[in-house]
């Protein structure tokens, strides 16, 4: 499901379904009976236009949300929407015991060079999630952060989103003896049921869970659907506001955070469904 997401969202996605749309015009145009001759029964006579009609309809409508799946302005209040209630993590949302902060990755990419060296780098919603997580981890010293993330592809520009994160969080100060990694997991509900079982094992009294605020809803509650009622610690916006005209227009960041909106849309539905969501 992701990959779809993903796709119908990107150029390859965009151009596809133009060119479904033009094929279909092209089809139907070509049905249309040269001049002076009786008009096919499929349409009426003298109204050349019913048979493109559909196909019209169809480009105008991909058009429309297309623009509006690219605008900033509406994928950002879709996202606000996702994250309403929550807000930035302070410790008074704690309760005594046990504390580990779980840190949920979003993906990777690893630069290359010709002598096949490797640099490992965090995408921008992970990024987000490493930075709130040191933040967290500063004002409440918990016993351990859980760096959850695995491989989602077998590309060999990836690396496990838990090791990357790992080596972000000890880069900004974080003790690298106090950092347990995770990285089997490949989607949300793998997370929250491997995780689970680590906090179980490591005595945790409550969880505080990091990850971008458009996913916590889903975050949240996919732990509590295996016994994980985690304290949220939502990391900034990963998509920057673009300069005020381009707000109103299709942009890559639009697209973006379109996608990502989507996807957690159609996550929550999916997971709701499955069983593997308890709000």
């Amino acid at each position: 499901m992701s990959d779809v997401v993903w796709f119908v969202f990107s150029p390859a996605g965009i151009v596809a379904a133009v060119f479904l749309g033009l094929i279909w015009l092209l089809r139907r145009t070509l049905a249309l009976s040269p001049p002076g001759t009786p008009a096919p029964r499929t349409m009426a006579p003298g109204d050349p236009l019913e048979l493109i009609r559909a196909p019209l309809f169809y480009l105008l409508t991909v058009t429309i949300l297309y623009t509006l799946s690219g605008t900033y302005a509406v994928t950002h209040a879709g996202a606000r929407l996702l994250a309403y209630g929550y807000q930035p993590f302070g410790v008074q949302y704690l309760s005594p015991g046990r504390h580990a902060i779980v840190l949920l990755g979003s993906g990777s990419y690893v630069a290359r060079d010709w002598t096949g060296a490797r640099l490992p780098l965090l995408d921008r919603a992970s990024a987000e999630r490493v930075l709130e997580a040191v933040r967290v981890f500063q004002l409440t010293d918990p016993e351990w952060i859980i760096s959850s993330g695995g491989l989602t592809t077998s590309s060999p520009s990836t690396e496990a989103n838990g090791q990357t994160m790992r080596d972000g969080l000890v880069r900004l100060g974080v003790p690298a003896s106090r950092v347990q990694v995770e990285t089997q997991s490949r989607t949300t509900r793998e997370q929250a049921t491997i995780v689970g079982r680590m906090l179980a094992s490591l005595s945790i009294d409550q969880a505080i869970l990091v990850t971008s605020e458009a996913h916590m809803r889903r975050a949240l509650a996919s732990f509590r659907a295996v016994g994980v009622d985690a304290v949220p610690a939502v990391a900034r916006n990963p998509f920057p506001a673009p300069d005020r005209p381009g707000r109103w227009l299709p942009t890559s960041e639009g697209f973006g955070e379109g996608a990502f909106v989507a996807h957690e849309v159609l996550g929550l539905s999916y997971y709701w469904l499955r069983g593997w969501a308890r709000f």
